[in-house]
């Protein structure tokens, strides 16, 4: 190409970044007229997490999985001419590109037409965006949208006033629960659903856990053949406990939840935590409020995903059940550790939701709650499996794997946020 060709391209692309630059400013003013700046701010950074993390663990997987796909050239060359089809001279963004390659290979009549037009154009756009941004601004059409709380009616009665979804659950939710703590559960709900930088933090358990799960899919599932010397009983065995294989990948995603909500569920109140001390709330109470509120919403989700990935792979309901019934109190048990130590590490000093860590309390009650799975689930599955391996009727073998279970679970669940409650009233 010429030298006209190379003084060119740096102009361009400084006039394309302006006009883009002015009209990003004029879309952000229309957009924060109508939403709250705070949580279009919220939204940006949330999608922006969302897209780094499926773009590197797609990454991941393909490297894992490099060695069993062959990409041929024509497979590229297809790819690349689906591309093409884009550069037709009627779209305007194909301007600048046909002009300064035109000009570079000395094609003057359409280098020139078309790189004047772009800049013209581009010009243009960056002027008329720039004198619509200072009318409304000065005009005060482009005013900041707040969040407005509507003021209650005042002879609107208590019953009429709850939440129409709660109306029915009510009576029960008395029943189980006492107020303070119900009261603590709907606040921290609340401000999940409304702050994303909280939200965008127990996305990403998901995300890892519907990756791993289909690597465990596309494995198949199956016991490795190997020299095809092992005895039946062992092989039968293996391929019932692979059955089960679902449940480590929910625990998975489960440990990931927990560290989030139980392990920092003391630490989110951040500065507010005032409001909680001065309450005429028991410790009790606070700890039962954050067991649940970390609790169910990890429950519900790795419930939800457990079933799906059961059903995907046909796995009986019995299995299926027996599967919830193990994840239900290994999560219990769990939750009860990191719940202790998130008390032990309680930090609320933080600015950002992305510090707000448990420190070195955090990183260890993390390790033990890591170390509890495989112990629990050995109790709920070793003796079936050795059930299996001895002959015995497998209703026993369930059974016993039963009753040390829920009793592993019930101590990790009650005696570590016992242990924490004196650290509460301290806090």
């Amino acid at each position: 190409y010429n030298a006209l060709y190379y003084i060119l391209v740096p102009i361009m692309m400084v006039a394309l970044s302006l006009a883009a630059a002015g009209g990003a400013g004029l879309l952000v003013m229309l957009v924060v007229r109508v939403f709250p700046a705070r949580r279009v701010a919220e939204v940006l950074g949330f999608m922006t997490a969302i897209i780094s993390i499926v773009c590197s663990q797609t990454g991941n997987l393909m490297n894992a999985n490099g060695d069993n796909v062959s990409i041929s050239s024509e497979q590229v060359n297809s790819a690349l001419g689906l591309i093409t089809r884009f550069n037709t001279p009627w779209f305007p963004l194909n301007w600048p590109g046909r002009g300064l390659v035109a000009l570079g290979e000395n094609a003057w009549l359409p280098g020139i037409g078309l790189t004047l037009l772009s800049l013209a154009l581009a010009a243009g756009l960056f002027w008329i965006s720039l004198q619509t941004a200072e009318r409304w601004y000065y005009t005060g059409w482009a005013s900041v949208q707040v969040i407005v709380h509507k003021k209650r009616p005042a002879a609107v009665s208590q019953q009429a006033a709850e939440p129409a979804r709660l109306a029915g659950l009510r009576p029960l939710v008395q029943r189980l629960l006492t107020a303070p703590v119900f009261a603590i559960i709907w606040k921290d709900f609340l401000v999940m659903r409304r702050d994303l930088r909280h939200l965008s933090q127990l996305i990403t358990p998901l995300i890892f856990g519907v990756i791993y799960g289909f690597m465990f899919l596309s494995s198949g599932g199956q016991v490795p053949e190997g020299q095809g010397e092992a005895p039946e009983w062992f092989m039968e065995s293996f391929r019932t406990l692979l059955v089960y294989g679902n449940v480590v990948i929910s625990l998975f995603v489960g440990w990931m939840l927990i560290q989030r909500l139980g392990g920092m569920g003391f630490s989110a109140e951040g500065k507010n935590y005032w409001m909680l001390k001065a309450a005429p709330i028991s410790s009790r109470q606070a700890l039962t409020a954050k067991f649940l509120v970390a609790y169910l919403p990890t429950l519900l989700l790795t419930a939800l995903f457990l079933v799906v990935f059961s059903l995907i792979q046909k796995i009986a309901w019995s299995n299926t059940l027996y599967s919830l019934f193990v994840l239900a109190w290994c999560l219990s048990g769990m939750n009860g550790i990191q719940l202790a130590f998130g008390v032990a590490g309680a930090n609320f000093t933080w600015e950002d939701p992305r510090r707000m860590n448990a420190g070195g309390m955090g990183c260890l009650g993390s390790l033990l709650t890591a170390l509890y799975i495989p112990f629990d689930l050995a109790f709920f599955f070793l003796p079936p499996f050795l059930a299996e391996i001895f002959h015995f009727p497998s209703l026993y073998g369930y059974l016993v794997g039963v009753v040390l279970g829920i009793g592993f679970s019930l101590l990790c669940t009650l005696l570590p946020p016992r242990l924490a409650a004196k650290r509460v009233e301290r806090l």
